[in-house]
């Protein structure tokens, strides 16, 4: 997986799973993961979530726009708890 180590720990998430461990923790970011979760439901088809590594976490979303292209929006989380959130919508 791009941006984990080669022998990284990779672990395939379902989208809603992803939507649903996101939100506890990061309720001041509210808006920002809804916007996220009704970007990623409405404009993309395909969805596909992977955890990588065990200790300092990086959470990928990707998807299909409908021109085939691929997005992604990537966390960076240490013990679960959510450091960085970046979209490349």
């Amino acid at each position: 997986m791009i941006g984990g180590a080669p022998a990284a720990h990779v672990e395939k998430l379902a989208p809603e799973k992803f939507f649903s461990d996101l939100r506890p923790g990061n309720e001041y970011r509210e808006d920002q993961v809804a916007a996220l979760h009704n970007a990623m439901t409405e404009e993309l088809h395909d969805i596909e979530g992977f955890r990588v590594g065990e200790i300092e976490i990086q959470i990928f979303v990707l998807g299909k726009d409908d021109s085939g292209n691929f997005v992604q929006s990537h966390l960076c989380a240490i013990a679960h708890k959510c450091e960085s959130f970046s979209s490349s919508l």
